[in-house]
């Protein structure tokens, strides 16, 4: 219970503090940036989301449920699931920065838009799905508060106007590169690469097609989280579009218990299964409904006193 309880917190201070950070830099972007600026913000973020959704689409939790398996039940190695992530990232950036001008006529939009897609590229060198897989929770809370707090810090610090809108970007993508270089420098000690499979055109295909299984799954997910922002911003207007993404950071505030059990529950899901269907299949009917329930009260609470919290 100890191991449990000291896992929950590693997730639980991770996602507070980096969610705090960026809930904090929503507060100081819709007072310098005002509703246009933020939402310009607010949109360019929904198009990375895309971005960042298709480049993985399922490696993240087939990495996560891979490395949590023993070496000898491991399907793919971790060689392949990164190099997997580093050719889809690149695929996915070059047709976004070609497709981008066709979904996006202004000018600034564009231009924003583009300087958060190269995050994509350090994106795809994360291995946080190695640390949760491995079930060192306390990482990936460190790599995530490093990442957001560069970008916070560096915003709070040179974003003073509307002017510096183009700066988030660099700041964004800085972040991203310090905590994945962290992240390798530490992975490197377990050599999670030297591994005795063989990694073929045809495992490589296989791993791909059990990663779309599990990514097209998620797409409604992704639909309903980053479609609005980009619709808004289209049909009505960026200014609406930047009111949206500050309401929709409240409500991620109170998603965090989801994220909480999606991060224990693969990895242990994984290993128990492996080891006893039975128990693991019961785990889960458990598990199920105390979430449902969580999220039924959480979500009342939240339709309930939104105008007190806004």
């Amino acid at each position: 219970m100890a191991k449990l309880s000291s896992k929950i917190v590693h997730i639980v201070s991770g996602d507070v503090l980096s969610k705090g950070f960026g809930f904090l830099l929503t507060i100081y972007l819709t007072r310098v940036l005002g509703a246009e600026g933020f939402g310009l913000v607010t949109v360019a973020m929904a198009y990375l989301g895309y971005a960042v959704f298709f480049a993985d689409f399922g490696l993240f939790t087939i990495g996560t449920r891979e490395v949590a398996k023993q070496n000898r039940e491991r399907v793919f190695s971790v060689l392949l699931i990164f190099k997997a992530r580093i050719t889809m990232a690149i695929s996915v950036f070059v047709i976004a920065w070609f497709a981008l001008p066709l979904l996006i006529s202004n000018s600034d939009q564009l231009s924003l838009t583009r300087g958060y897609i190269f995050a994509l590229l350090v994106h795809a060198f994360l291995m946080e799905w190695y640390f949760n897989g491995k079930q060192k929770y306390y990482i990936t809370s460190i790599s995530r508060i490093l990442s957001t707090g560069i970008y916070v810090i560096g915003a709070i610090l040179l974003v003073k106007t509307s002017a510096d809108l183009q700066k988030l970007p660099i700041f964004y993508v800085i972040g991203f590169f310090i905590s994945t270089v962290l992240l390798l420098l530490i992975a490197s000690r377990d050599k999670p690469f030297k591994e005795e499979k063989n990694n073929t055109s045809k495992t490589f295909s296989n791993l791909i097609t059990s990663a779309s299984s599990v990514g097209s799954g998620l797409l409604l997910d992704q639909v309903v989280q980053l479609l609005p922002p980009i619709m808004i911003g289209i049909y009505i207007s960026t200014s609406d579009a930047g009111f949206y993404g500050a309401a929709y950071r409240l409500i991620i505030i109170g998603m965090l218990i989801d994220r909480l059990f999606v991060q224990l529950l693969i990895p242990n899901l994984a290993k128990q299964w492996s080891e006893n269907k039975d128990r693991a299949q019961t785990n889960i009917e458990h598990t199920s409904r105390f979430m449902l329930s969580i999220g039924a009260l959480l979500s009342l609470f939240i339709a309930i006193g939104g105008t007190e919290i806004s």
